[in-house]
Formats: structure tokens, sequence, C-alpha cells
């Protein structure tokens, strides 16, 4: 008596949340509650070494304290804390803003898309571009002061650089514009085969465990987009961060390792053409398999059954299970085929294009990718030209400066992820046409029940 009865058939989800962030904090106490916690234990010893000698552990209560608070840790940790509230407090009340403005039905915005795009793309862009930028920017003689004097703001140039509140506010509206990380399996991908080649002496086994990273992290997304049904952006966010500092932590011993030797790039005899042998035949063998691959993607999903499979599952995935098909399996083949070609793209960067291994060293490009996707409207041969339109631009840095024309070479840096920015606001712009071009359950988790 007085009992609720249960309804039938109904699901809660709620747990999968829990279990989605559960290692994440799991992680974070075996590298970061732990040590922290150790660190707080030993600061009350006097606990060090002297050449082969170590002294102690002595206990000496609060002496390590007062020794460090007489020097200028305070006025350090200031003006840290200070940064941190700049950098953020506007974040948190802007992403609440935008949540807000997004999500309310009523208000009917029109260019959503395009206002998403402009807000996340500095993301692409690198940390030291971006830096350039800033110093192009607000110098004594950048356009900035230039418009502030011109509209009568100000009397004269404000040295924003040479300022401490000058120099807080830059750091804080750069931080504000950049707070995504970078590509988790390119990364992965890079250190592990970068790891297998300084290991074993052999690019093959570099490449080899390159793809295999790859594979493994396209799967362990899969277990939460596929698996799980979760929110396909948020997972992929969060295996993002999970990644990009994984990859930092255990490359730190490889920063600098020296690669082996390796044979020279290109196909023999044609690679001695006079311009054309350098320029078409003297490239690495990644190289010319992912040209191949451009056309053997394309006649598998538009000229074979099971590349129709995969358009099916992609379109209408309700229609393919109900002829049989299973979504989940196919779905994570193809994040399984995705991953190990993003994997040896990362592996590509730290033993061929490098070659050395640097935390962050992707710059983006693995945003840039998704970006092409969109730019290439799904189709292989479009994304081809986009890929190689931006690897255009980044070797044009190269090409100018042997020429002898002096362009700073930041800029120059910057501009693909600048043109990305622009191309996809251009195409943002008409919201329908992509929507006619992209799979009808892009993002949608699949739940046949």
């Amino acid at each position: 008596m007085g009992a609720k009865p249960k309804k039938n058939g109904s699901i809660s989800y709620a747990k999968w949340g829990y279990i989605f962030i559960a290692p994440f904090f799991l992680i974070f106490a075996v590298f970061q509650l732990i040590p922290l916690g150790s660190t707080i234990y030993y600061s009350f010893f006097e606990y060090y070494r002297s050449g082969l000698k170590i002294i102690g552990p002595t206990f000496v209560g609060l002496k390590n304290y007062i020794t460090l608070f007489a020097t200028d840790l305070p006025k350090y940790f200031g003006n840290t804390l200070l940064l941190w509230i700049i950098g953020f407090i506007p974040q948190i009340a802007i992403s609440l803003l935008l949540a807000a403005w997004f999500t309310d039905l009523r208000l009917k915005l029109k260019g959503q898309t395009f206002f998403k795009t402009v807000i996340y793309m500095p993301n692409l862009i690198m940390a030291s571009a971006f830096a350039m930028l800033f110093f192009a920017l607000f110098s004594d003689n950048g356009p900035v002061n230039a418009a502030l004097v011109g509209m009568g703001i100000l009397k004269e140039p404000f040295s924003f650089l040479n300022s401490v509140w000058g120099n807080r506010g830059l750091i804080g509206l750069m931080n504000f514009l950049m707070w995504f990380g970078n590509t988790t399996i390119m990364l992965m991908a890079a250190i592990a085969g970068y790891m297998a080649t300084v290991e074993t002496g052999s690019f093959a086994v570099g490449f080899i465990a390159a793809i295999a990273v790859g594979i493994l992290f396209a799967l362990f997304f899969a277990i939460f987009a596929v698996g799980l049904r979760a929110n396909q952006q948020a997972s992929g966010l969060g295996v993002a961060i999970f990644g990009g500092g994984l990859s930092a932590y255990i490359g730190i011993p490889y920063q600098g390792a020296v690669l082996p030797e390796r044979a020279a790039d290109g196909i023999p005899f044609l690679d001695q053409i006079p311009f054309l042998g350098q320029a078409f035949f003297s490239q690495h063998w990644i190289v010319y398999l992912s040209l191949l691959m451009i056309p053997a993607v394309w006649y598998f999903l538009f000229r074979t059954r099971p590349g129709l499979v995969v358009r099916a599952v992609g379109e209408s995935p309700f229609s393919a299970n109900a002829l049989g098909y299973s979504v989940p399996m196919i779905r994570c083949a193809t994040l399984a085929f995705s991953g190990a070609c993003i994997g040896l793209s990362g592996a590509y960067l730290s033993l061929i294009y490098t070659p050395l291994w640097v935390e962050g060293m992707i710059a983006g490009r693995g945003w840039i990718a998704l970006a092409l996707v969109t730019f290439g409207t799904w189709r292989p041969f479009r994304v081809f030209l986009g890929a190689y339109l931006f690897g255009g631009m980044t070797m044009l840095q190269m090409n100018l400066q042997s020429i002898g024309i002096s362009v700073p070479t930041q800029f120059i840096s910057m501009a693909p992820y600048a043109a990305t920015i622009i191309v996809l606001a251009l195409i943002s712009r008409n919201p329908t046409w992509i929507r006619l071009n992209m799979p009808a359950s892009l993002g949608k988790p699949f739940n046949p029940h």
C-alpha cells in the first residue's frame, strides 16, 4: 500500500553520467591527488639530496613555509590568482549566456551557425601565431591604438605591452578565445610512433604502433558515443582533453630524443627529373598512399555494396537495422578505420614532417581536418582539394622566404587557419546547403528500441 508502481518500459540512463566521469576522478587521484598529498606531507620535513648523500627526512614543522613566504611568493600567487579570475570568470559567464541564447527557441535567432563558427575557430590557430597576432594588433603602432587615437578616445597611443594591466588584459583575452584542447588521436599517435621508433630503431614499427594507438583511441571514443549512446560532442571533447594531457605526460622523456637515420624519400630515377622530380616524385610513401586512398575511399563509398551500407547507416540507421545490418558494429568499424588514418597522419608529423616530439605539436590540425569535411561537403575529392589548399598555404611560408619576400613568419603560419575560418564562415551562411549534403544522422546516437 502506498508504493508507487513502476512505469513499464521506462529506462533510466542517469548512472551513465557518473560512469562517464569516473575515469577522470580515478586518473586525477593517481596523477594529481596522490602526488599533491605526498608533496604536502614532505613539506613539513627537511628532505633533500646533497651530492650522493640524502639529508633527512627530519621534521621541521612550518620552517619551510616561513622561508617560502619570506620570498616574493605572495606577489606571484596574487598575480596568478588575478589572471585566473580574468580568464575563468568571463569564460563561465559568456558560456552560460551563449547556452541560454542558442537554446532559447523563442528568440528565433538567425545566423547561429556563423556565430558558432567565429567563436570556435580561433582554437585552430597555433599559440605562437595567436600571440604574434595580438602583438601586431596591440603594439604601440598597431591598428588598435591607431583606431583609438583616430576616434579621439586616446590622445596618444597606449602601451598595452609595457603596462602591467595591459599585459594582464591581453593574456586574459587570449585565454578566453582559446579555451579548447588539441586533437587527441593525432597527439597520441604522434608520441606512440615516436616512442616506438626511438626504442626499436624502426620506422615501420613506429607507424604500426601509431596506427594501433589510433584505432584504440577511436574505439575508446566508440565506447561512449556508440555503446553508451552519450552525446558525441561532449564525449569527443572529454576524450580530447584526456588524450592531450596523457600524450604530454608520457612524451616528457622523449623531448629531444634522436630518431634513427632513414632511407631517402622518393621514387628512384623519377625523382631526378628536373623540376617535376622534386615536386612529384621525391615525397615520402605516405604521401602517395594518401593520394591512392582518395579514389579508393570514393569507390568504396559510392560503387560497392558495403559502401552503400555505410552510407545507409549514416543517413538512416533505423532502415539499415531493419534490413538486418548491425549499426553499432558498422559505426565501430568506420571509427576504427578513421582512427587508423588519423594515427598514420600523427606518426607522419612526428617521424617524417618535423621530425621530433614536442608537446602540442599537432597545433590544431585535427580541428582543421574536421573543418575540411564540412568544407568538402562529405565528398572525398572535395575534401582532397581542401586539404591541398590548406597544405599549399602552409608551404607558402618557405617559398616566400626562399624568393626573398620579407613577411613575418607568424602571419604566414596563421594564414591556413585564417583561411579555414573565412571559408567556414562563408559556408555557414547557408545552413540549408550544409544539411542537404551532410549525413542525416550525423552526431545522433542510435537506439534501436
